[in-house]
């Protein structure tokens, strides 16, 4: 049956199917999420006046407005790294690789997620078992200023340490490479955000190094690619 719910302390109204049987996640049970303990609220049939029997105004909702039922969306996927993976040369202690451009999420953006995914192929020959990083570097403020020796912009860097590396690299995605020639390695979506307590930094870049290839030998010189789906929320 429907009704009218009503929230006389947030002045909010909402046509709900009234069942509180049903579980998480039907119109009743947010309704309840949103307007809790200690909040005025009532329901109604959708035509039932708006003043008592002695015609004065007895919380008059007239003016109150629609509850907006808040949802994730999704912007459109583009590619944040590519071409420059391409023939990436190894590295045995993963602090060499390379840089993306930095992704600018507190100018217009404002994204309250990005989730990442990403691709990686190994080379036809030299390949060994070894680790591929995929590593998120934020800035340390917004003017941007940027830890040791990243700058926001596309390019090889190494790392000056392990310490350094530990302190500054949020590992985002470790895969664990097979002894396989040309072998493709993927990874599923993984957040920023969960890399900073839920929060995206103001700027950041990604960091990708493998040892998947003997000394300083190079993966593939294409196949590589890292994705990247914004998250944002949209009221209805």
């Amino acid at each position: 049956m429907q009704y009218v719910a009503i929230c006389h302390t947030c002045q909010h109204k909402h046509r709900i199917e009234f069942d509180p049987k049903q579980g998480p996640g039907n119109a009743f049970s947010d309704w309840y999420v949103k307007h809790g303990p200690g909040h005025v609220t009532e329901f109604r049939y959708p035509r039932r006046r708006q003043r008592d029997g002695t015609h004065t105004p007895k919380y008059c909702w007239d003016g109150y407005l629609s509850n907006a039922d808040v949802k994730i969306a999704y912007a459109a996927s583009s590619s944040l790294l590519s071409s420059g993976l391409n023939s990436l040369a190894a590295s045995s202690t993963l602090l060499a690789g390379y840089e993306s451009n930095a992704v600018d999420n507190g100018a217009s953006n404002k994204y309250l997620d990005y989730l990442l995914s990403g691709k990686f192929t190994a080379a036809g020959s030299n390949q060994q078992v070894g680790q591929i990083y995929t590593c998120c570097v934020a800035a340390l403020d917004d003017t941007p200023n940027w830890p040791d020796v990243f700058d926001g912009t596309a390019s090889a860097e190494t790392v000056t340490s392990a310490g350094v590396f530990n302190g500054i690299c949020k590992i985002l995605s470790a895969i664990t490479a097979e002894s396989v020639a040309s072998r493709v390695y993927y990874f599923a979506l993984a957040s920023v955000a969960q890399l900073y307590g839920g929060w995206v930094p103001d700027q950041f870049v990604l960091f990708v190094s493998h040892n998947i290839e003997t000394s300083t030998n190079a993966w593939h010189s294409s196949g590589h690619d890292i994705s990247s789906t914004p998250v944002y929320a949209t009221s209805t």
